[in-house]
């Protein structure tokens, strides 16, 4: 079986995309954004905030109290609980939050 490290099929993409560049094809703005998207899919680290969406996170320890703090805001729905995970859902003209139990149901009331 044949392997290809996910890490120079992104390498050989930016190649790619280098040229696209040079030839006038594709712009250096959407480049650099699909290399930063690539790279974010193979390692998190380069992944956007989901807080700030700083790429990097600027300041970690503060969107993780934000997170937390979002969390204990947040509670299903349904039930009422704060237990995780909740997903979000789109009811009528707002999001709510339930758990994967309680979205069946949901709307039942």
């Amino acid at each position: 079986m044949n392997t290809v490290d996910e890490r120079f099929v992104v390498l050989r993409l930016a190649s790619n995309w280098r040229g696209k560049v040079e030839r006038g094809e594709l712009e250096l703005d959407n480049a650099w954004d699909l290399l930063r998207e690539r790279m974010a899919a193979i390692d998190k680290k380069f992944a956007a905030c989901d807080v700030c969406g700083g790429q990097p996170c600027a300041n970690p320890a503060y969107c993780q109290t934000c997170r937390e703090a979002d969390r204990k805001l947040r509670r299903c729905a349904q039930c009422g609980s704060h237990a995780e995970p909740l997903d979000p859902v789109r009811s009528r003209d707002r999001v709510v939050f339930l758990h994967k139990e309680c979205r069946k149901f949901w709307g039942r009331r």
